[in-house]
Order: structure tokens, then sequence, then C-alpha cells
């Protein structure tokens, strides 16, 4: 996996976490973990690598029940 890569597919969200793809599409739905951002035209999902870094960071709190969410900045990008 590229490091520098700043938006990560699902199979490259659950390489980062050790947990299998499934388990991060679940999470998806949940709510549980930080929301994918559409890729302009297309109906690709995916990951800002520093939302999961970020997700991590803060313990992998549930989204939907906590309200978390990553700070962004005024590029988009989590600080």
């Amino acid at each position: 996996m590229n490091e520098n890569k700043q938006l990560l597919t699902a199979a490259e969200v659950a390489e980062t976490l050790g947990v299998g793809q499934r388990s991060v599409f679940r999470w998806r739905d949940m709510g549980s973990i930080c929301p994918p951002v559409k890729v302009a035209g297309s109906a690709a999902l995916r990951w800002r690598r520093a939302d999961i870094e970020a997700w991590v960071a803060a313990g992998t709190p549930d989204c939907q029940r906590t309200g978390w969410k990553p700070s962004t900045d005024a590029k988009g990008g989590a600080r």
C-alpha cells in the first residue's frame, strides 16, 4: 500500500485496522466508523487516511452514538 495515499479503499482501511473488509462495510452501515467520502464523477467511496488515523487515535469511538467527527481544515483534510 502506498503510504502517501490520501484516500483509502475499504480493503486498505481493513488492512490498516487489521480487520476484514466486511467489518469496514458493517461499521460504515452502522455508523460506527468515520464516514467515507464519495469520489467525484464516480459511485466509489473512499476514506480519508487522516480521518481513519484520527478515529484510531481517538480510541475508535462509535461515530453515530457519540457524534464523533474528525476535525477538518479549510482544505477538507483532518487536522
